[in-house]
């Protein structure tokens, strides 16, 4: 196992007719976009993080590709991802996050 990110794209299944190709995020890339996606709070005086921006643009940085009919042939594009419907991002985003694995008893004691 590296400490370094791996750059090859990795392919999923969205559905039975459906995958999606996305990369991680290395620790600068993803510091970068956290810093990026920060708001002052004039109220609490503090720096806070716009969520919605950050899954959005995260989103964009990570997925490199999709493939399956109901994506109409539509490249995998930062305006396409915003075009996405609400159903069809979500269930993307818990895939590229990896909540969608099943981890075994061993990984949860870990």
């Amino acid at each position: 196992m590296s400490f370094f990110v791996n750059p090859s794209p990795v392919t999923k299944p969205l559905d039975d007719n459906h995958t999606v190709t996305y990369r991680k995020l290395s620790y600068g890339e993803r510091q970068k976009l956290t810093s990026e996606c920060m708001t002052f709070n004039p109220i609490t005086q503090d720096m806070d993080i716009d969520y919605a921006r950050f899954t959005l643009e995260a989103l964009k940085k990570r997925l490199v590709g999709w493939a399956g009919p109901e994506f109409d042939g539509a490249p995998c594009t930062p305006e396409n991802i915003e075009r996405l419907s609400i159903e069809a991002a979500d269930q993307i985003v818990v895939i590229v996050d990896g909540k969608d694995e099943v981890l075994s008893d061993e990984e949860k004691k870990a």
